[in-house]
């Protein structure tokens, strides 16, 4: 039987829009069932990792070792200014001896 070439073309986009609407309902339906299926597993009760005492020495280590870095950066910022003092007037008197 010969069809009228609009209702041809009309047909085949009916049938794409179906299939895809279709496989979009598919996929969404087995990404639920996964998201519920994990969300089961992962219904077992967890030790809190923020309340473990390895966790506070932890804590309490990184907190010393900023300290000791903050007082290095300290004792360098003071060397630097009084080299940056001594160095002006070492090379004043090297260009007095010089001359």
């Amino acid at each position: 039987m010969i069809m009228n070439p609009d209702a041809e073309v009309f047909a085949e986009v009916m049938t794409v829009i179906c299939c895809s609407i279709a496989a979009l309902t598919l996929i969404t339906m087995i990404g639920r069932m996964l998201w519920k299926m994990g969300s089961r597993m992962s219904a077992t009760p967890v030790r809190s990792a923020i309340a473990s005492p390895d966790v506070q020495r932890l804590e309490l280590a990184i907190d010393a070792i900023a300290v000791e870095v903050e007082r290095i950066s300290e004792g360098q910022r003071f060397t630097v200014a009084l080299l940056s003092d001594a160095l002006p007037r070492a090379h004043e008197s090297q260009s007095l001896t010089a001359e």
